[in-house]
């Protein structure tokens, strides 16, 4: 795992640990401290300030195929490959609530914007156990407020960093934007000649790229009209 300096494309740190593949990847907000989780099971903790070491790692808990910090810093989730999605008290680095309710990878977690609920998406290709499914979760009981089934073809699935918005890539070459609360589709895009690989939303919340098995890498602004709601 390396950090890099984005403006002069250096590399300022490399980080050891992990002996197998990293799936997973998460910072703070304030920048302070990194995530990481891949197929050894293990949550760990980086202290990104350069004079320090590893912060350290939890016991193994199954492959992590995804990760996210909420907005106040204090907690995170993790999705893993068999279904999991936990949530992580950081200060005590240690699970406080186990969502129990998908049967196949997770693919994508994060925090919505308010932090106080989680959202989940699983069975997105090779994950097939269950369909395709988004989940939303209340972060203070891990109690499921709501679920809906994504479109069957989903191949990839990507959160606005808000949370508000889901981006879903299609077998059929397709991408649709989605209000996460209600699973009302904002935005339907049409452009890859196959399946969709890999989708991700920009900060801004007005572009997003999308890679395919047609060989190309595609940059679409994003028109979503009504914009999303955020119902407390």
């Amino acid at each position: 795992m390396r950090l890099w300096d984005l403006d002069a494309g250096l590399e300022l740190r490399r980080f050891g640990g992990p002996t197998r593949r990293v799936a997973a990847l998460a910072v703070a907000p304030d920048g302070r401290l990194a995530l990481s989780g891949g197929d050894d099971g293990a949550l760990r903790f980086w202290d990104l300030d350069p004079s320090r070491d590893e912060a350290g790692a939890s016991a193994p808990s199954g492959a992590i195929t995804c990760l996210a910090v909420a907005p106040d810093g204090k907690r995170a989730v993790s999705g893993g490959a068999d279904g999991s999605v936990l949530l992580w008290d950081l200060r005590n680095r240690a699970i406080v609530h186990r969502c129990a309710g998908h049967r196949s990878g997770i693919v994508a977690v994060t925090f919505l914007s308010d932090g106080t609920r989680v959202a989940s998406a699983s069975g997105p290709l090779p994950f097939r156990d269950e369909p395709p499914t988004l989940r939303l979760w209340d972060a203070a009981t891990a109690s499921e407020l709501s679920s809906y089934a994504l479109p069957d073809a989903s191949s990839c699935v990507a959160f606005a960093s808000d949370g508000r918005r889901v981006l879903i890539g299609g077998a059929d070459g397709t991408l649709r934007l989605r209000e996460v609360a209600s699973g009302r589709e904002l935005e339907r895009l049409d452009g890859h000649a196959g399946r969709v690989t890999s989708v991700a939303l920009a900060a801004d919340g007005r572009h997003a790229l999308s890679s395919g098995t047609d060989g190309t890498l595609r940059l679409w602004r994003l028109n979503p009209g009504t914009p999303p709601t955020d119902p407390r």
